[in-house]
């Protein structure tokens, strides 16, 4: 028997919400901190959306939960331990960036797996397929008379930055290792996108588990990509270089070309990215020794 019907809140929780006279607006409204309009009453999950004001646009169903229940004890720490030293943050609602994954075990023994950004706008097949920064799907099959897997997809926005994969297959895939690659530009993926093209690519789950994607999944990376960020943001040439780029981006849909923004940068800036990436595996060469000095 299979079971399908739509993510609603129940009456019984509805009543209740009613009754103590928080504000309900197809969901339960909470502000930037995840407070209801009771003081002493919070709020976070599918259940929840953020007030009009904030203009959030992003569904609360396509933000991870473990994100959500993060961001909630951090606004809930500071009340509870006044002494803890973490305060409230005011401002707009929060953005989620963590993406958001959905996995099942179908009739036949089949696994699903669909990981995806927190975007707005792209809750279905149809407005995801339909929406205009939506690049590109890069859909791999298997050979004729393998079993492995039915069909494995990976969807690029118009930046080449990897918004969702799509996996059915009758063997589980490494689920915490493919969210680390929601976000990442293609070429991160050993240039997935130019590769598949020329048909060097044929299996994409088999391509993920290379040795080359190690560094990928380490669970330091995301820190690691976090401090570059942070880095470059404080530079003034990678800056006035950005911006650039951008500008010229703004009524187009083509995608940006690293070697104009390299081109906009002081020679001595080409390097940056590269030698804190050879810093990082010599870091954690323990766990990285598959890849050779650079």
């Amino acid at each position: 028997m299979l079971c399908c019907g739509r993510k609603s809140v129940e009456r019984a929780t509805f009543e209740a919400i009613n009754s103590n006279s928080l504000v309900y607006d197809g969901r339960l409204v909470v502000d930037h901190n995840f407070r209801t309009n009771d003081q002493v009453v919070y709020a976070a999950g599918v259940i929840t959306k953020f007030a009009r004001k904030y203009r959030c646009q992003t569904s609360t169903e396509l933000c991870s939960s473990r994100e959500a229940g993060t961001r909630l004890a951090q606004c809930l720490l500071p009340v509870l331990d006044p002494l803890s030293g973490a305060f409230l943050e005011a401002g707009s609602a929060p953005n989620f960036e963590k993406p958001f994954a959905q996995a099942a075990t179908l009739p036949g023994g089949l696994y699903y797996l669909h990981i995806s950004s927190p975007k707005p706008a792209r809750e279905s097949f149809s407005s995801l397929m339909s929406h205009p920064k939506l690049g590109r799907e890069l859909v791999s099959e298997p050979a004729t008379g393998s079993h492995e897997y039915l069909i494995c997809a990976v969807r690029l926005d118009t930046q080449g930055i990897i918004h969702s994969i799509v996996y059915l297959g009758s063997q589980p895939v490494e689920e915490q290792n493919w969210m680390c690659l929601i976000g990442l530009p293609e070429t991160a993926l050993n240039n997935l996108a130019s590769r598949f093209d020329e048909n060097i690519i044929s299996d994409l789950p088999s391509f993920l588990r290379q040795n080359w994607a190690i560094a990928l999944y380490h669970d330091r990376f995301s820190e690691f990509r976090l401090a570059i960020r942070e880095e470059l943001e404080k530079d003034e040439d990678f800056v006035s270089a950005l911006s650039r780029a951008c500008s010229n981006l703004e009524n187009s849909q083509e995608q940006m070309d690293v070697s104009v923004f390299l081109s906009a940068l002081p020679p001595g800036k080409h390097g940056i990215v590269r030698t804190r990436l050879r810093d990082f595996i010599h870091t954690n060469k323990n766990q990285l020794e598959m890849y050779q000095p650079f």
